[in-house]
């Protein structure tokens, strides 16, 4: 290891392998990044870190998968579309000449840098296309799985309330003293004697 030891020595922003080790049991995949990027290349050990960060990642998608996926869509979002304005730059640039030698000569000669940014700049846009259009699929399956689970616990719920008539005693008498069409029978006798039969 050249620079990573097991102490970070007087260099308080240099991270020691054990943290390192820590951040990929927790999956904190954006702090082991951020070490990559910002440390210079000879104070990491790439062979000792790269496994440490993919561990993280592995434990970052298993534990919180949905998490994962808005940060990993995020961050292939926001590089693709700085890599794409820097197309656009060069494109731009090379543009501004062939409008000079336009204005100065009244025509301007084919640019091979042009034609060689070109197809690497309309597959940026085509790639940030579809990728905006998985992230709006992903987004719309996790609210239909969201809007289905609710309703798959409100028909549960449902199911386990007693219906009324059978919780009710005066409904439960009437059950009990009607015929077989669902009414109560009429005593025709006690009527004519005029007091209810015991």
């Amino acid at each position: 290891m050249s620079r990573m030891t097991d102490e970070a020595g007087s260099n308080p922003e240099l991270l020691t392998l054990p943290q390192c080790r820590a951040m990929a049991e927790r999956g904190d995949v954006a702090g082991l990044f951020q070490h990559l990027t910002a440390c210079p290349r000879s104070w990491i050990d790439y062979p000792e870190v790269l496994p440490l960060l993919l561990k993280a990642v592995e434990v970052r998608a298993t534990q919180q998968p949905a998490g994962f996926t808005d940060d990993l869509f995020h961050r292939i979002l926001t590089f693709s579309t700085f890599l794409l304005l820097r197309c656009h730059l060069y494109a731009a640039k090379i543009l501004d000449r062939q409008d000079c030698e336009l204005q100065q000569r009244g025509s301007w000669e084919p640019s091979a840098a042009l034609e060689g940014v070109m197809p690497h700049l309309l597959q940026l846009q085509q790639h940030l296309v579809e990728i905006m259009q998985a992230q709006a699929t992903v987004q719309r399956l996790r609210e239909l799985t969201r809007q289905k689970s609710l309703e798959n616990q409100r028909l549960m719920n449902s199911s386990r309330k007693p219906l009324k008539s059978q919780s009710d005693p005066v409904a439960k008498q009437r059950r009990g003293t009607a015929g077989s069409n669902g009414k109560v029978p009429v005593n025709r006798l006690a009527g004519l004697v005029d007091f209810p039969l015991g």
